[in-house]
């Protein structure tokens, strides 16, 4: 409504990209898996301990292992990180994770596409709103899940996600966001 204001047109929201492809379109892209057994997928862009400890924690509650998509030197550490992973390898991983445990926004998109189990995180100490992850917690509110993001003390183990409305409303989302985009294109 604001940008509408300043501008004096419509500005539509679209879903993200990666939420335009149905988990089939992208099953193309991730023809192989590189863990072959159940794990605990642990996709951390930012260098907070409470995620990495959450992640363990999840993992022998579980009885899982947990693996870890480094994205910083400190992840280098871990037992079963991963190094190298292209685009296929990371929403292969995703895709066939029994839990995510993530602070990106676009790990939570492709584990809510997928009904993969997930946890949520901000990539910094402090209040949500002052940092770029805000977004996750406005999207999962959209959603209906928001009880998937964790705040920085005693973040809680959760039962699983029912995903019946989010999906509905991201397949009405997609929809309107196609028929936008359309609409635009001719």
């Amino acid at each position: 409504d604001m940008l509408s204001s300043l501008i004096g047109k419509e500005v539509v929201n679209v879903l993200d990209p990666t939420l335009l492809l149905m988990p089939k379109e992208w099953d193309k892209l991730c023809t192989h898996s590189l863990v072959k057994k159940e794990y605990i997928l642990a996709y951390i862009l930012g260098e907070k301990d409470s995620i990495v400890n959450f992640a363990e924690n999840l993992g022998k509650e579980k009885h899982l292992p947990v693996y870890y998509i480094a994205t910083r030197p400190c992840h280098l550490n871990h037992t079963n990180t991963l190094t190298g992973i292209g685009p296929d390898d990371f929403v292969g991983l995703i895709k066939n994770a029994s839990y995510v445990v993530t602070d990106s926004y676009h790990g939570c998109l492709f584990s809510i596409n997928y009904n993969v189990q997930f946890y949520a995180f901000s990539k910094h100490e402090g209040n949500i709103d002052d940092h770029d992850n805000a977004r996750i917690l406005e999207f999962l509110s959209f959603l209906h899940i928001e009880q998937r993001f964790q705040g920085d003390t005693q973040p809680a183990i959760l039962k699983d996600v029912e995903y019946e409305v989010a999906n509905s409303i991201i397949n009405t989302m997609r929809k309107k966001s196609f028929a936008y985009l359309k609409r635009c294109i001719e």
